[in-house]
C-alpha cells in the first residue's frame, strides 16, 4: 500500500533530482533499494512476531519445549525483500518516464 500511495511524492522527487543532474539509473536504483529495505524489515518483523507466537503456541497450547525456526528468518526477509522490490518497481516505472520539467510544473 506505502508503495502505491507514494508515487506522486516520487515522480516530484526524482524530477528535482533529475533537473540537479541525477541519472535515471541512479535514481532507479536509489527507489530498489528503498524498497527492498523496506522488504527485508517487514520481513524480519514478520519473523519476530511469528516466532512470538510459535512460542506461545508451543508452551502454552501445545506443551512443547520451546524451538528455534531459523527457516522463517532467512525466508521471510528474502521473500519481503523480493515481493516489495518487485511491487516498487512495478508500480513505480511511470517515475521514471515523465519529463522532470513537466512534473515540477504540475505543483
Amino acid at each position: 500500500a506505502s508503495v502505491q500511495a507514494s508515487r506522486d511524492e516520487r515522480m516530484h522527487e526524482s524530477a528535482i533530482l533529475r533537473a540537479l543532474g541525477a541519472s535515471k539509473t541512479l535514481i532507479q536504483k536509489m527507489l530498489l533499494i528503498e524498497y527492498i529495505t523496506m522488504g527485508i524489515i517487514a520481513g524480519l518483523l514478520a519473523s519476530a512476531g511469528a516466532e512470538i507466537l510459535l512460542g506461545v503456541l508451543q508452551t502454552r497450547l501445545f506443551d512443547l519445549p520451546l524451538q528455534w525456526h531459523w527457516e522463517l528468518w532467512v525466508m521471510a526477509p528474502l521473500s519481503g525483500a523480493l515481493l516489495i522490490g518487485f511491487a516498487g518497481w512495478w508500480f513505480n516505472r511511470r517515475v521514471m518516464q515523465a519529463p522532470p520539467l513537466r512534473t515540477l510544473r504540475q505543483i
